[in-house]
């Protein structure tokens, strides 16, 4: 069963999330900041985070970039309300949604970067 780290420090979009991602999979953790992203992340390793980008503390940026340090394949998802980044850092993310994310395209991507298409996607959700 894939794993899926969710991280925003807003309780309503994290309770939105996932939500969005129990259609997929059940097996999920959340994180309300980046430093306890990032000690579940170090803990239980999951197969794909999603994070908020501003966040007290250690936020999705910095977060994507201590995820690197002992896991360079681990796809992460960027939601964010904010469109300034610079180039270099949005290539760190497999897929960047603004908030607020139109939900069937999000599970698309959560889909396809956990490796789960059509009757296995529906499966899972059961």
């Amino acid at each position: 069963m894939h794993t899926v780290l969710i991280v925003d420090d807003s309780y309503g979009t994290l309770d939105l999330i996932e939500r969005c991602v129990h259609r997929i999979t059940k097996n999920t953790i959340t994180a309300l900041d980046g430093q306890s992203a990032w000690e579940l992340f170090q803990q239980q390793s999951p197969d794909l985070v999603i994070t908020d980008y501003k966040m007290p503390g250690i936020n999705g940026i910095e977060l994507a970039q201590l995820i690197r340090t002992i896991n360079k394949d681990c796809p992460i998802i960027l939601v964010t309300g904010y469109d300034d980044m610079d180039e270099a850092i949005m290539t760190q993310f497999k897929n960047i949604f603004p908030k607020p994310f139109p939900i069937e395209r999000f599970q698309c991507a959560v889909r396809r970067l956990l490796g789960i298409a059509g009757t296995a996607a529906k499966q899972a959700a059961t």
